[in-house]
């Protein structure tokens, strides 16, 4: 870990030029240049999406967002507290939520 370019980004993240962190433990595959934090335990960076620090595979980034009250969604998909919310349909939390 690099001291000087640390950079406390709140909600248990952390990173260096280098490594993204949750709870001080390094998030394998993070990418800290792209990496920012959501609302409700939620993050992501150019290539993946996190739950409380735990890679959320084969999510869309790009139409990625945060919901409130612990929602979540991306184009194809809502999700729960970081766990895919089944029988949702994204399209129409967008009007819930909204």
């Amino acid at each position: 870990m690099i001291a000087m370019a640390f950079e406390d980004l709140g909600f248990d993240y952390a990173r260096d030029p280098f490594r993204v962190y949750y709870s001080g433990r390094i998030i394998d595959g993070a990418h800290s240049h792209s990496f920012e934090i959501l609302k409700d335990g939620y993050a992501k960076d150019a290539f993946h999406v996190y739950y409380q620090g735990e890679k959320m595979p084969g999510l869309m980034t790009s139409t990625f967002t945060t919901l409130g009250n612990g929602y979540a969604k991306d184009s194809s998909n809502v999700y729960y507290h970081g766990r895919k919310s089944e029988g949702t349909n994204s399209f129409l939390c967008q009007s819930t939520f909204t």
